[in-house]
């Protein structure tokens, strides 16, 4: 057993230790990443703002100058309307965001500012310098099962992009 949650009523025997390995899994994640700071790499963001400014920058929709649907990135990330809005509110009084007009007057895609752009880059680079930090130790055959790994779990786990 990985882990003495109480939980095992609540899942079929078969699922108990899958369940727990999980569980586990994500608790290492989450510390092994830093995610559980009140701030995401000293930025001054928490995780899910932080998130919400990747998928602005970094979406398919900005890739593609199109800028992104406040809509969009609530569905993409599973948060709430009203969260999603006060953390967009926030980025646009930060002056990282603008919202332009749309194909009609309802939709307002909202791209990236210039300083939204600079604030963005740093705190990517900071996280790519933390991550390659946390693996520093492991040698080429190593990095590629992790590579193997990570791909096989993300597709085992249904995500449509691994």
């Amino acid at each position: 057993m990985v882990d003495d949650g109480n939980y095992h009523g609540l899942c079929p025997p078969a699922m108990v230790d899958v369940v727990s390995a999980l569980r586990a899994f994500n608790r290492f994640h989450t510390r092994f990443t830093g995610v559980l700071q009140p701030s995401y790499m000293d930025s001054g963001l928490g995780l899910t703002a932080a998130r919400l400014l990747y998928e602005i920058a970094r979406g398919p929709e900005q890739v593609a100058g199109q800028g992104i649907l406040a809509r969009t990135l609530q569905e993409r990330l599973g948060i709430d309307a009203g969260f999603a809005s006060r953390l967009l509110r926030d980025f646009e009084r930060r002056g990282w965001i603008e919202r332009r007009k749309g194909a009609d007057g309802r939709q307002r895609p909202i791209h990236l500012t210039d300083d939204g752009r600079a604030f963005f880059d740093r705190l990517e680079e900071k996280t790519r310098a933390h991550a390659e930090g946390r693996i520093t130790h492991l040698d080429d055959v190593q990095r590629a099962a992790l590579i193997a790994a990570l791909g096989e779990v993300r597709r085992l786990l249904g995500d449509v992009e691994a």
